[in-house]
């Protein structure tokens, strides 16, 4: 690839075999609005390492200085598109995650990682609900990501597998299966970039059950009686902040 279009922002999604209504709307709004918002481009396969992968190397021929991965179960505004890339360049960050909450155990939280003893946890409570913030793993629902990242994983993963950035892994100290979207933050890291996430930037993620707003999620954290501290539980992370 020679040229890259600064600014540019391509997004990236694994097609599940159909797209859901609401994500077609919210792309189209948002390609109407930003004009640096490329068109997006979707992969579909029985096999997702390869989907991703194939958008990998689609996204590094594009010329396109980010690349955002969005799944199919998200809904957004084009401001949320906006504020990812602006926190970007305000904090010089090559990977910046959107909010959106999943559920584990029956329990909603945000898809935020801090790394333990245990490996990657769940975060149970934000550090903060107004500015970004470090994290050690996010999820690829509504993820931005910079060209520079990709370039780096891939020397860093070319000749040890066919799929060099996102890829499910066995991990056998906690005999568990680690999702591609962790093994992806676990490579970008080890290649030396941090990860941020910002609580500004909220996308809706459908897929779960009736996911609940930022301004209610304080009040309904303090109903799962969860633990004071990550050594107490081994399905979340209370961070201690920085």
């Amino acid at each position: 690839m020679g040229y890259v279009k600064k600014g540019t922002v391509l997004p990236l999604n694994v097609n599940p075999g159909f797209m859901p209504r609401y994500f077609s709307e919210c792309i189209s709004e948002s390609n109407h609005e930003l004009s640096w918002l490329l068109p997006l481009h979707t992969e579909s396969s029985s096999l997702l390492n390869l989907a991703r992968t194939q958008n990998g190397r689609y996204f590094l021929d594009s010329g396109a200085e980010y690349a955002l991965l969005l799944d199919s179960d998200m809904v957004w505004e084009p401001k949320d598109i906006v504020r990812l890339r602006k926190t970007a360049r305000e904090k010089n960050a090559k990977i910046v995650s959107g909010l959106y909450f999943g559920q584990q155990l029956g329990r909603i939280f945000p898809v935020a990682y801090g790394l333990t003893d245990r490996g990657l946890l769940p975060f149970a409570m934000l550090p903060s609900l107004d500015q970004p913030f470090k994290v050690d793993g996010v999820g690829g629902g509504a993820l931005l990501v910079h060209r520079d990242v990709y370039e780096a994983v891939a020397d860093m993963q070319r000749g040890q597998t066919a799929y060099l950035w996102q890829e499910e892994m066995y991990a056998p100290a906690t005999d568990s299966q680690v999702s591609e979207d962790l093994v992806f933050c676990l490579r970008a890291k080890e290649a030396g970039f941090d990860i941020w996430l910002e609580p500004r930037a909220i996308f809706n993620h459908l897929k779960k059950p009736d996911i609940l707003g930022l301004e209610d999620y304080a009040a309904f954290v303090e109903t799962l009686n969860l633990p004071n501290r990550s050594t107490d539980s081994d399905d979340v992370l209370i961070p201690s902040g920085e």
